[in-house]
């Protein structure tokens, strides 16, 4: 068994998304309509280490945190029969997570990764993520990488909880030494 991977960032991810036109047509004459503002910044870290393996495959397990910094308004802009309501989340926390990996090797370029992670582990904060890839090498120390990840986060009261979900593509190129 060796230690691979001891440090994996995965980067910080910014998202930022704005909707200030209303949505009249679904909401009817309820409310005149919704504004959002939603930031959310998410970094992940992970000390993963190989717990088995052979020649075409690995298994990874480990552990690691992940930090979010959030700012984010809802506004249900009056109408005929409502009044104005806002909900707002401004904050920062970081849960503890556990990962695996699972990797196979196709053959000296082609390598595919299952990744699964699981945080929070509280009553008031929960996140998870699975990703999907492929990776070619181009050469011995770099490789390109495409896959497909799903991010789930659920966090705060009740009554005032935030709740977010990401998927869809990744891609990028990774060096190793």
């Amino acid at each position: 068994m060796k230690v691979c991977n001891l440090v994996r960032l995965s980067g910080l991810e910014h998202f930022d998304q704005r909707n200030t036109h209303g949505t009249t047509w679904l909401l009817g004459t309820h409310l005149g309509g919704v504004d959002a503002d939603v930031k959310l910044q998410v970094l992940n870290a992970y000390a993963l280490y190989e717990t088995s393996s052979n020649s075409n495959w690995a298994l990874d397990m480990g552990a690691g945190f992940r930090s979010f910094n959030t700012d984010s308004t809802l506004v249900l802009r009056p109408g005929a029969v409502t009044p104005e309501r806002t909900s707002s989340l401004d904050q920062s926390w970081i849960d503890p997570v556990l990962a695996a990996r699972f990797t196979y090797v196709f053959n000296d370029r082609w390598t595919g990764s299952a990744f699964l992670d699981y945080g929070g582990f509280r009553d008031n904060s929960e996140s998870f993520q699975v990703a999907l890839t492929a990776r070619y090498a181009i050469n011995d120390d770099w490789s390109f990488v495409a896959g497909y990840r799903y991010l789930d986060i659920t966090h705060g009261p009740s009554d005032n909880e935030f709740k977010f979900s990401q998927s869809g593509p990744i891609v990028g190129v990774r060096y190793e030494f």
